[in-house]
């Protein structure tokens, strides 16, 4: 291409980009700056009275009355303003009292007012057809004022540099606030650029707080034009525009105001003039280019680029002239690098940085190669070895002609590539092992073709096919996979099976109908080896007792470790209970013989716990080796060396044991537990005086358990406190729906007093059931003091300051101190029904500690109750002693709360009365 060529194309390019609009930003960047550059005060003669936060926080809501409004248009009207323009929206009608004030203002003001118009979006989310809201000010304000436009466009950025002479609101053309403001009105619809060289910073402002005060003179309003809008950031009435960035949108209608008054309208030149500037530029650089180098042409180009910004800046400022000057910056640049590039030779350049990079890239994949930890091997269609790293040489062996080779499992599997590849078949296999000698290698093969420049040199038609293998060596990481299967199955300590693996081969026996006999073991006296000889030989004890049991001949199988020095075995084909006991003695004498460990010697025993399955029973291996376990710790318990076979109906009671202790952490949440009552009375009336709550516990899988199976394993496990504190709530809240005369007796279990907060759980129940404190009564049983407790006896006295009363529960069954008995904040003996039950009868000794407990009790100055009344005899012989308070089945069975409303208190008084001692 001729110089004058290539001129031309790159003047019709920047052309076409200016003309186009691309470089408009450019030119839109350079007007800002020049803007910037050229900061110009306001003349002042429009005020700017602020809604800003001061203002907000002193009338203290938002949207203001309109009666706030109305004042302040009559304290400014009052200082004499040409002209008050109020740039908020009042198209709605507000409290009829405030518009009317309003109203009444703005007819005060003669007309010189000023209110925003607008037109917005209806929607949301308009589209390009959707329709215009138009909001003009509402109808009795408009009748006396003038309504302006305020809409503001904003540019493809975001910013505002245009403003309206005029906009159409509601069919109306409507003059702009700047318009009416400056008195100067342009085109329909007719947009003009605002000066930004305006300082917003001179405009003179004054909060609408200091107004309503009167703090501000009348002279600062006088003869001017005033612009009411908002400040504050959180009206939202703020935009962005060139120069000063973020400012409020009434400040934009005053320097838009101000830009037409003084006739500064900045006035962009057209993209020809920076076009022809550019033409003549790169004329002269061509005509002068050979007394042009490089650095003098850059040296020219700033020249001449300042010289034009001077003077856009110096029209700027005199005429507000924009000069047009984006199309000449890029121009000269491609200019300048077209320049360059001839003056350089690109494209030898090119050539050249090319093959540099083509040289670095072979260098770099050639170390990359050489240093790779795997093993790499290029072959060829015929095997040969085209390239290999350092680290393939242990693959590489030399043939008698001095030819390289490799296993010949590599060397068929790159030639088959190959011919995959060739025939189009080739698809990739992953990762493949081979054995070479004591090393395993994984390796994978890859086929390729490479272009040949000369064909002749390959010899074919076709392009040159070679096969990449790169390989590794595996072995230790299959040694370790081996070590760590053996481990998975082994205890790495001594050698034995772990369990899963001992459960999945003893399973096997008896999925094959085999009769199987399993010995669970441990080692006697084994903690004392380790505490006198150390643990490394008491390992090797366990190593050893491993081996003994494990040796051919035994007829056991390989030995479980269970934990610690536990182990297990099994043997298989048992005869009888009784080959089961030999083959017990048998492991029991093969442990105990001595062990002779270096230069000491150690001793121990086994004890030994087996169970039986015959062949056809529903039982799995992991059940019959617990089963075994079972029966080693009944082994355990005896002492010394025993030997103890599985006994089912034990292991029966211990297996419903555990259910009923995993069954009872829900019980309550799955309300399982419920009361039943068993009243109280006195016998001389037949009169209702209180219950005894007595817990039961029904389970959909386990039926119906009884107290005496699950308090034992509550105290054991923990539950019983949360047990206790449940049924001391419902009790209390039962209460409440008997008569106010009637008491209830709720159990407590010793640990609750040793190991719970009874006080907390006594003051929580009264406070949410509003149970009067001397209805309720707690027992405890006489067994809590077969080793008194100071610890009981403060809880039992806090418990009784919070109005509760105490009763000993089965009295006469227990081995209670009479001393002790003294101490005790009790009101209430509950004589055993044992004794009850007795009278009447031969038994002479009941009727005499009858009355040895009627004695203690007047004695003590509390009460008593005789348990087990179940005989009107009973209820003779109680009164004759002068015992009047009983429980038992006579007056009551345990019952629910409903029964017991119907029974004996609802109905059922003439029944109880029936039944007194009267």
């Amino acid at each position: 291409m001729t110089r004058i060529g290539a001129v031309a194309v790159i003047t019709l390019i920047a052309a076409f980009a200016s003309l186009t609009g691309v470089l408009r930003p450019l030119d839109t960047a350079i007007a800002d700056f020049r803007m910037r550059l050229s900061p110009v005060e306001v003349t002042g003669d429009t005020v700017f009275v602020a809604i800003d936060d001061k203002s907000l926080k002193r009338i203290g809501i938002w949207p203001w009355p309109r009666r706030i409004h109305a004042d302040l248009l009559d304290r400014i009207s009052e200082a004499g303003p040409r002209d008050v323009f109020f740039d908020i929206d009042f198209a709605f009608a507000s409290n009829p009292a405030d518009d009317a004030a309003f109203e009444a203002a703005l007819d005060r003001a003669g007309g010189s007012t000023y209110l925003a118009a607008f037109a917005q979006d209806a929607t949301a989310r308009p589209d390009e057809d959707a329709e215009l809201s138009h909001n003009l000010p509402y109808s009795a304000f408009e009748a006396l004022s003038w309504p302006v436009s305020v809409n503001v466009p904003a540019n493809a950025d975001g910013m505002v540099r245009h403003y309206y002479f005029s906009g159409e609101i509601d069919g109306m053309d409507m003059p702009s606030a700047a318009s009416f403001l400056s008195g100067v009105f342009g085109p329909e619809n007719g947009l003009f650029r605002i000066n930004f060289a305006l300082q917003p910073a001179s405009i003179p402002f004054y909060s609408v707080a200091d107004v309503l005060d009167g703090t501000v003179p009348a002279s600062a309003f006088e003869g001017k034009s005033v612009v009411i809008g908002a400040h504050a950031v959180e009206l939202r009435d703020n935009f962005a525009v060139p120069v000063h960035g973020i400012v409020p949108g009434p400040l934009i209608h005053i320097l838009a105001s101000e830009t037409l008054s003084r006739q500064i309208i900045p006035q962009p030149t057209t993209g020809w003039f920076g076009i022809l500037l550019l033409t003549a530029a790169i004329g002269l650089f061509e005509i002068r280019r050979r007394g042009f180098g490089h650095w003098k042409l850059m040296t020219q180009s700033v020249v001449l680029i300042g010289a034009v910004e001077v003077t856009g800046l110096w029209l700027f400022r005199s005429q507000a002239v924009l000069l047009s000057t984006g199309v000449l910056y890029p121009g000269l640049l491609i200019y300048g690098l077209w320049r360059l590039a001839k003056a350089l030779d690109v494209s030898n350049w090119l050539i050249r940085y090319t093959r540099a990079e083509i040289g670095n890239t072979r260098r770099l994949l050639e170390q990359v190669f050489n240093d790779s930890s795997d093993m790499i091997l290029v072959l060829d269609h015929t095997g040969a070895i085209l390239s290999s790293s350092a680290s393939a040489k242990q693959l590489i062996s030399e043939r008698g002609d001095g030819s390289q080779t490799i296993p010949r499992e590599l060397e068929q599997a790159a030639l088959a590539a190959i011919e995959a590849l060739a025939r189009g078949s080739w698809e990739p296999s992953g990762f493949q092992e081979t054995h070479h000698g004591r090393h395993v290698f994984q390796y994978s093969v890859t086929p390729s073709e490479l272009e040949v420049a000369d064909r002749r040199q390959n010899g074919s038609d076709g392009p040159r096919r070679i096969a990449t293998i790169s390989a590794r060596d595996v072995t230790a990481l299959r040694e370790k996979e081996k070590q760590l299967i053996y481990l998975s199955t082994h205890d790495g300590r001594t050698g034995a099976l772990r369990r899963h693996e001992f459960l999945d081969r003893l399973q096997k026996h008896m999925d094959a109908g085999n009769d199987v006999s399993v010995f669970a073991l441990n080692l006697h006296r084994f903690k004392t080896i380790n505490m006198t000889y150390g643990r490394d030989v008491g390992n090797l004890v366990l190593k050893e007792a491993v081996k003994r049991l494990s040796r051919t001949g035994n007829g056991l199988s390989d030995v479980v470790r269970l934990e610690g020095d536990g182990f297990a075995v099994y043997s298989v084909n048992t005869e009888d209970a009784a080959a089961s006991v030999e083959t017990a003695k048998r492991i029991r004498d093969i442990i105990a013989a001595p062990y002779v460990l270096g230069t000491t010697s150690a001793r121990v025993g086994a004890r030994i716990g087996y169970a039986d399955h015959k062949a056809g029973s529903k039982v799995l291996a992991t059940d019959l080796l617990d089963y075994a376990e079972e029966a080693l710790d009944q082994a355990q318990q005896l002492g010394g060396t025993r030997i103890h076979a599985h006994e089912p109906d034990k292991i029966e009671r211990k297996q419903r044991a555990r259910a009923i202790e995993r069954a009872m952490w829900t019980a309550i949440e799955d309300e399982e537990f419920n009361l039943v009552y068993q009243p109280q009375f006195d016998m001389r009336d037949g009169r209702l005086i209180g219950v005894e709550a007595l817990l039961r516990w029904t389970n959909p899988e386990l039926g119906q358990v009884f107290p005496d199976e699950f308090i034992e394993i509550a105290e054991s496990n923990g539950s019983i406190a949360e047990i206790g504190r449940w049924v001391l709530g419902r009790a209390a809240r039962d209460a409440m729906q008997m008569p106010p005369d009637v008491s209830v007796a709720v159990n407590v279990s010793g640990l609750q007093m040793l190991d719970s907060d009874l006080v907390g759980d006594v003051q929580s129940t009264l406070r949410t059931s509003s149970l009067p404190a001397h209805r309720l009564w707690l027992e405890l049983t006489e067994s809590v003091f077969t080793s008194p407790s100071d610890s009981v006896v403060e809880t039992m006295r806090d418990v009784e300051t919070l109005g509760v009363s105490w009763a000993l529960d089965d009295f006469g069954t227990g081995y209670s101190s009479m001393a002790y008995l003294s101490k005790l904040p009790l009101r209430k003996l509950k004589l055993d029904k044992c004794f009850v039950q007795a009278l009447g009868t031969d038994d002479t000794d009941a009727l005499a500690i009858v009355r040895s407990v009627r004695a203690l009790c007047s004695g003590l100055g509390i009460e008593l109750l005789c348990e087990g009344v179940e005989t009107e005899e009973h209820v003779k012989i109680l009164l004759q002693e002068n015992c009047f308070e009983a429980q038992g089945y006579f007056y009551g069975r345990p019952q629910s709360l409903k029964d017991l409303l119907a029974n004996h208190v609802a109905g059922g008084t003439e029944a109880s009365a029936a039944r007194s001692g009267l």
